[in-house]
């Protein structure tokens, strides 16, 4: 996956390309800029996305740990006792 400020640069470099049509054919410029602009707003928000399902993903993670934390401890004492009384 492309992080979000790889995808800034990129969306950048797009729009530097933007100025520099324009200094060779103005005609062309604003269709690329608009074409350029929906493309990078497409982008950005798609790493948006990304980002915000990975720390949904964080979060759903440390539920479940707070949840299963301390029974998998206690199973582990069991664990352990059990062990120990079986030597």
């Amino acid at each position: 996956m492309i992080s979000a400020l790889v995808r800034l640069a990129l969306a950048g470099s797009a729009v530097y390309v933007v100025i520099q049509v324009a200094r060779v054919e103005p005609g062309l410029a604003f269709p690329i800029g608009i074409l350029a602009a929906v493309f990078a707003g497409l982008w950005l928000s798609s790493a948006l996305y990304d980002e915000q399902q990975a720390m949904e993903g964080l979060a759903d993670n440390a539920a479940i740990t707070e949840d299963i934390g301390p029974h998998m401890a206690a199973l582990a004492v069991e664990d352990h006792h059990d062990r120990w009384e079986d030597q």
